[in-house]
């Protein structure tokens, strides 16, 4: 459970947790973006979007890197299912970033739906039969960013390892909560960039350029959304600190 003053590394299969302990000096800033996110509304051009070009690029990638269509159509169901390909993709040419892969297998461009179908074999009507809002996001929409999606999460990944790598490092503190500032930074770059957070791209982000980010909170005061006097309502400084416990008596 949380603990002051650490972040928590949650990894999967099997599930386990790291304790991080984080800079003393630091702080995270949290940011309202004051714009409403209507899900059940944009779920098919947004969210569930997002989750059906994930796991068409996996499937690509799969087929790409000598999986049958079949069994990548029947086993891929996340990028982590085909991450290990990637890697051993990588291993061959002298690294082991599985990004190496998707920029060999996965054209920048949009796909079409008709340009998935010919590398599966299989319309993406069959591919997400089991799934309605899979099917929801299909109809809706005219292409499918694989490229940037796929990068987005392997990079996402490998942000995080590299964040509890900073503050593990023996570098002074200052120097920690840079390195920590600038993977935040990218990370926030590449949610709005490469995964188009339709929310993350409203905020300009702190670290990178805080005249920016008054001049966004100043214009919201100017017409009205916001009054001054309640902005530390909507970016304030946190620690992390003690969350859930469980207590045996």
């Amino acid at each position: 459970m949380a603990k002051t003053g650490f972040a928590e590394l949650i990894d999967f299969n099997p599930i386990r947790a790291t304790d991080v302990q984080l800079p003393a000096g630091g702080s995270f800033v949290i940011a309202h973006s004051l714009a409403e996110s209507q899900k059940a509304v944009t779920a098919a051009t947004n969210y569930n979007n997002r989750v059906v070009e994930c796991r068409l690029a996996s499937i690509v990638l799969g087929i790409k890197l000598g999986m049958e269509p079949e069994e990548a159509i029947s086993k891929v169901k996340t990028l982590s299912d085909v991450e290990g390909l990637c890697v051993s993709f990588a291993g061959n040419h002298g690294s082991s970033d599985p990004n190496l892969a998707v920029k060999e297998y996965l054209k920048e461009q949009p796909y079409t739906a008709e340009e998935i179908e010919k590398i599966t074999s299989k319309s993406l009507d069959f591919i997400f039969a089991d799934s309605a809002s899979s099917l929801d996001v299909i109809k809706a929409a005219k292409y499918y960013k694989l490229f940037q999606r796929a990068s987005h999460v392997y990079y996402e990944a490998k942000r995080v390892y590299a964040f509890k790598d900073a503050v593990s490092s023996n570098s002074d503190e200052e120097e920690k909560l840079k390195k920590l500032g600038d993977l935040m930074n990218d990370s926030h770059h590449s949610c709005s960039v490469l995964f188009e957070c339709r929310y993350q791209s409203t905020i300009p982000c702190l670290n990178a350029n805080k005249e920016l980010m008054e001049q966004f909170y100043q214009s919201r005061i100017d017409n009205g959304t916001i009054n001054k006097t309640d902005l530390g309502l909507y970016v304030f400084a946190s620690k992390p600190s003690s969350g859930a416990a469980i207590f045996k008596f």
